[in-house]
């Protein structure tokens, strides 16, 4: 969501009319500041599929009534029932097509899987007038399942990098390192956990502060806290509001992201828009470029000693201003690149 809501301030502002149509679960918090949008509430249809079987009461009638009011209609794409309604009505009212598939389509073998592509995902991408991915990497997974070479276009995200108080000091005591992510098994969170327990052994003056839904591993995190007895290095701090987020990067000394596969974590840019430092697995999409901007801010494998090591260093480092690390991210992640691409792309 973080990325329509920055691409959708940038089209506005660049006097663009755009508007976001999305699901919204009961207790969902969307910042929509200064955004025209309009959402419907959704449910799971089935419990085993919570996120691809997400379905609301008025969910077909808001989306025809705004696409068939739309010239472009962009999808954020995926193998699930909202993109897939999305997507055929589109394509019934003729409107220029843009699918975005955010590293959510990869090649799978499951029988299941296969039909589903075959009656319904291939169709739309076959029909549709571009598609985008984030890397190169994403590109082969999208032809390996079928997708059109000549449609793809590589469009990585982008951030606006707001304006840093000069008075944001980098490093503090203890050194406050984040998780701010789901709490699913792809994300990792037990390695964080593994690297907080290693700097309790090296008496490192380290606090972790994990913050997230729960997607199946917030029980094992809890339970791990109390029967290691890591309070004092290890919390929970629940799920932040979208408007909390950017303050406790502000308050952090680095983001740890020790995910097994991460496409394009919006979250990553969010800490170097304002001057946070970041740590990643070298599975996640945008590690060569943040290699660029910092050798220290990729770990050499998922093992949390490595992990452990390139903290060290970040810790050690000579002090770095959040200023100068903002400049280096925006001349990789700024936003107003990835508008010129996508503003090419719609009226193409």
């Amino acid at each position: 969501m973080r990325v329509a809501l920055e691409i959708s301030r940038g089209l506005s502002a660049r006097n663009i009319d755009c508007k976001i149509i999305s699901g919204k679960f009961k207790n969902d918090i969307l910042d929509f500041i200064g955004l025209e949008r309009e959402h419907f509430r959704v449910f799971p249809l089935m419990k085993k599929f919570p996120f691809s079987s997400l379905f609301g009461p008025t969910m077909f009638s808001v989306l025809n009534r705004n696409i068939k009011a739309a010239s472009v209609v962009h999808i954020h794409f995926a193998r699930d029932l909202i993109p897939f309604i999305a997507g055929i009505l589109a394509i019934l009212r003729k409107k220029r097509l843009i699918i975005q598939t955010h590293g959510m389509i990869k090649s799978d073998d499951r029988i299941l899987v296969k039909i589903i592509d075959k009656l319904i995902t291939l169709p739309i991408a076959s029909r549709c007038d571009s598609i985008l991915a984030l890397q190169k990497y994403e590109q082969f997974d999208l032809i390996k399942v079928g997708f059109n070479p000549q449609r793809i276009s590589i469009i990585e995200n982008g951030m606006h990098f707001p304006k840093l108080f000069p008075n944001l000091e980098m490093k503090s005591t203890p050194f406050k390192v984040g998780f701010i992510s789901r709490l699913a098994p792809v994300k990792n969170v037990k390695v964080l956990a593994e690297i907080a327990q290693i700097c309790r052994i090296n008496k490192l003056e380290v606090k972790f502060f994990v913050y997230g839904p729960d997607e199946g591993d917030l029980n094992w995190l809890i339970d791990y806290i109390s029967r290691q007895n890591m309070g004092e290095y290890l919390s929970y701090g629940g799920t932040l509001k979208p408007s909390e987020t950017q303050k406790v990067l502000g308050e952090l000394d680095l983001l740890l992201l020790p995910s097994h596969y991460d496409p394009f974590p919006m979250i990553v840019l969010e800490a170097l828009s304002v001057g946070c430092p970041v740590l990643v697995s070298p599975l996640c999409g945008i590690s060569r470029t943040l290699l660029l901007i910092n050798s220290s801010y990729v770990s050499d494998s998922l093992d949390a000693h490595d992990f452990f090591s390139k903290l060290v260093e970040i810790m050690n480092s000579k002090s770095t201003s959040r200023q100068s690390i903002q400049d280096k991210a925006r001349e990789h992640f700024s936003v107003d690149s990835v508008l010129d691409k996508l503003i090419k792309v719609y009226s193409t």
